[in-house]
């Protein structure tokens, strides 16, 4: 009989190490998949804020076509980058129509649309 709750114990401790071992698992996945997505959130904030200061220094010194080029030619690169691959986005977060809105007023838009699809 002691034998027998022997094993039985044995057994049971385990499938309890078996299972707290596949959780750690799961959590240590968790916390780098927590980790990319702040680097990648990060990583977006920068290149946001790289192109503003960009902006705002060019029109802090009254460059203002250097100012409407540069955001163009950012508009223009994002649009010929992910223009196909917005058709799966719901439709309120389609940038692409808006800028294609935007380039019927925007001479230097549309030059640099027509640039980045040479």
């Amino acid at each position: 009989m002691k034998l027998l709750i022997s094993i039985a114990a044995a057994i049971v401790t385990l499938i309890l190490g078996f299972a707290g071992g596949v959780q750690f698992q799961k959590m240590r996945h968790a916390a780098q998949d927590i980790e990319h997505l702040l680097q990648s959130e990060q990583s977006e904030q920068r290149y946001a804020t790289v192109v503003s200061l960009a902006a705002l220094d060019t029109l802090e010194a009254g460059q203002l076509d250097k100012t409407n080029s540069l955001l163009a030619r950012e508009l223009a690169v994002y649009h010929h980058a992910f223009h196909e691959r917005e058709a799966s986005f719901p439709e309120q977060q389609r940038l692409a129509p808006q800028i294609d809105a935007l380039s019927i007023k925007s001479a230097t838009l549309k030059e640099e649309l027509q640039k980045a699809s040479k």
